[in-house]
């Protein structure tokens, strides 16, 4: 569970009793509308970029899942079970996730790419002991990180 930051907890003061009373209400239209100033208030007031939307949505989503559920403020999801109607809006869709992930998605394709596979893990073994018995500092460092490597490796 993400950490939760202090202007959260502060925010969450004022929203969440107005959240349950709304979806006691179940005025959808003004829990919609609220979600969207939500996410306004992310991007343009605290100035979040799109990916570290990720913690304080995962937080909310969280909050609103503690709130007492009656039939009043609920309804059953597509997979039949009973949530918060406030949680059908305070969401990001399916593509909204997807392009929040691509890019950390991007870079771990570009480490991946560029990693060349080690063939002879016993000779980089074999060098990195023959370093770590050096009285050179850069050559002991080389030697740890060729064991490392190796050990990791096998």
């Amino acid at each position: 569970m993400p950490k939760i930051t202090g202007w959260e907890r502060d925010y969450w003061q004022g929203m969440l009793p107005q959240v349950e009373r709304l979806a006691h209400e179940r005025n959808e239209p003004a829990l919609a509308q609220l979600a969207k100033e939500v996410f306004a208030y992310w991007r343009e007031e605290r100035h979040l970029s799109e990916s570290s939307i990720r913690n304080p949505l995962t937080n909310l989503r969280n909050q609103i899942k503690q709130l007492p559920l009656t039939e009043q403020n609920s309804y059953l999801t597509d997979s039949g079970q009973r949530e918060h109607l406030a949680l059908k809006y305070v969401r990001l869709t399916q593509q909204e996730w997807v392009q929040l992930n691509a890019p950390a998605r991007q870079k771990l394709d570009e480490r991946l790419g560029d990693s060349l596979p080690l063939k002879e893990v016993d000779v980089l073994v074999e060098r990195g002991t023959r370093l770590l018995s050096s009285h050179n500092p850069a050559e002991l460092a080389v030697g740890w990180r060729c064991v490392a490597v190796a050990v990791s490796l096998r």
